[in-house]
């Protein structure tokens, strides 16, 4: 090993076996500056030996990794030996590179040994073991972050369509590669790929590595690239542009992979730029508008609440516009405006807005954005007591992968004194584990079991099962889609609270206080939950 210092024959030998393990041998004086280098640095990219000595250990990275780390250097723990550790080495030519560091040291007051050694070997057993690629969503967030800060240049994106299922090998080979190259990949469904290559010559590298698999795996595998300015993954609407073109890739079977490629693929990431440039002014302007629709008491026909309802001038639903807002990550945008213009109702309504109470869509997605919930929290206390007239319904179209996160979430708003419904329960994705995970004060069953239930015998057993659930967690229980008196009995004889639907009222501009307040609003109250 040419670049290696001369050193007593006992530790080459040492070194030696060290090798098997590690490429860069490092030893910290107490002060955490290098005074021994050996091995082979340009492995890891790093000067040589004699260039190391006498600099700060952590002046070799960018990040050095956190608390831990740091803590062991000051000798403020008792641990004689830890890691593995992934550094973060300083750039070179703008590539991140990585490596992997164990230390450990003999007592508390001797030097410090280091080994390192290249992130990729480990990466790649790693990869060999469990295949880790990125999901939609975290794909679109390192996206986010692959410009560092940086708005000069740009990035290109390799795109992968496999014909079919793909060989459970595809995607371990695929993770393999990936970990050697320094590249970001993520499955955005079954078999639909993106690559990202991280440094300069980004186009180069990803058409070289789409080429290497294409060549291996053969033709069940169609790829093409897009390369996009580093500016557009920093600038907000450029982001949720890219995140909706990945979002349709990943969703539109008849969205050939070559519709993708270079000028094909800019201008529909042009075309996406627009459609978001259009929601997000109109989210900014608030270019919406809100109708209210009773829900009901079973038992006397009282308003309980009203629940706001999103209209789009122009559109026949809002269910283009929120899917849009959904799939280019500015429903969070979307929600707040929601709730800003509600309050800014309630507060137009003075005194005639006693006794109303208002329930607001919130998505989950938005409600896992730590930024969306402080922002809505901020605007509900600035608003006082015209706040006190809202609860908010949980709304998802999607799986929610971080439950626990969403728990947190309404924890928050329900101390704060909010009450909180689930809503469309039975449907899609609101099933018996957010129930059992999530507190909540009120439980809308999903209009698929309420209309026509009365002469639908087997809806009968599953309205039993979730109404027998809900009643033994103490939770109040809403049914929407009612259209007639005879579904209105049917539900309140089997014990439904409240109910929503043309039966009791249309959407509508108006609000109409009740004449009593039926159930006052009030601080949150524990609620029962479901075992294991």
């Amino acid at each position: 090993m040419k670049d290696r210092n001369p050193m007593p024959a006992a530790t080459a030998s040492f070194i030696d076996y060290a090798v098997a393990v590690g490429d860069a041998f490092l030893t910290l004086d107490a002060r955490s500056v290098i005074r021994r280098a050996d091995g082979v640095f340009s492995w890891l990219g790093l000067d040589a030996p004699a260039q190391l000595v006498g600099r700060p250990f952590l002046s070799l990275f960018d990040h050095a990794s956190g608390r831990r780390i740091k803590a062991f250097l000051a000798g403020e723990t008792e641990e004689s030996r830890i890691g593995p550790l992934l550094l973060q080495l300083k750039r070179q030519a703008g590539i991140k590179r990585e490596c992997v560091a164990f230390l450990s040291r003999a007592a508390p007051s001797a030097p410090v040994h280091v080994v390192l050694a290249a992130a990729s070997r480990f990466r790649r057993f790693a990869a060999e073991l469990s295949s880790p690629l990125l999901d939609e969503e975290t794909f679109t967030r390192a996206l986010a972050e692959a410009g560092d800060g940086d708005t000069d240049g740009d990035r290109t994106i390799a795109f992968l369509d496999w014909q079919g299922q793909p060989d459970s090998e595809f995607a371990r080979d695929l993770a393999c590669r990936a970990s050697e190259e320094g590249a970001i990949v993520g499955q955005l469904s079954p078999h639909r790929f993106a690559i990202l290559p991280e440094g300069e010559e980004s186009r180069e590298r990803a058409e070289r590595f789409a080429r290497a698999l294409k060549e291996k795996w053969g033709p069940n595998l169609s790829w093409a690239v897009l390369t996009v300015e580093l500016q557009q993954l920093t600038d907000p609407e450029g982001q949720a542009a890219l995140r909706l073109l990945l979002h349709r890739f990943a969703s539109s079977p008849d969205m050939a992979v070559e519709e993708l490629h270079l000028d094909k693929g800019l201008a529909l990431l042009t075309g996406a730029f627009r459609e978001v440039e259009a929601l997000n002014a109109r989210i900014t302007g608030r270019r919406f508008d809100l109708v209210y629709q009773p829900i009901v008491s079973l038992t006397d026909g009282r308003i309980h609440h009203y629940e706001a309802l999103l209209r789009i001038p122009g559109e026949q639903g809002p269910g283009r516009m929120i899917g849009l807002a959904e799939q280019s990550g500015l429903i969070p945008a979307f929600d707040y405006a929601i709730v800003d213009k509600l309050l800014r109702r309630i507060k137009g309504l003075g005194e005639e807005a006693a006794g109303i109470r208002i329930a607001a869509n919130l998505s989950a997605r938005s409600l896992l954005d730590p930024d969306f919930l402080s922002r809505l929290l901020h605007r509900l206390e600035r608003a006082g007591e015209q706040a006190r007239h809202l609860l908010f319904e949980v709304t998802e179209s999607a799986r929610i992968d971080d439950v626990a996160g969403l728990g947190r979430a309404l924890e928050t708003l329900r101390e704060a004194g909010f009450s909180i419904c689930l809503d469309d329960f039975g449907a899609g994705m609101s099933g018996f584990q957010y129930l059992r995970d999530l507190p909540v004060d009120f439980l809308k069953i999903d209009g698929s079991y309420v209309k026509g239930a009365p002469q639908e015998p087997r809806m009968h057993d599953f309205l039993e099962a979730i109404l027998s659930l809900a009643h033994k967690l103490d939770i109040p229980t809403i049914a929407e889609w009612i259209e007639t008196e005879e579904e209105a009995a049917f539900l309140r004889a089997r014990g439904v609270d409240y109910g929503q639907g043309f039966h009791f009222g249309r959407p509508s501009p108006k609000l109409v206080s009740p004449r009593t307040r039926n159930v006052p609003p009030r601080r949150p109250r524990p609620v029962s939950r479901a075992s294991g």
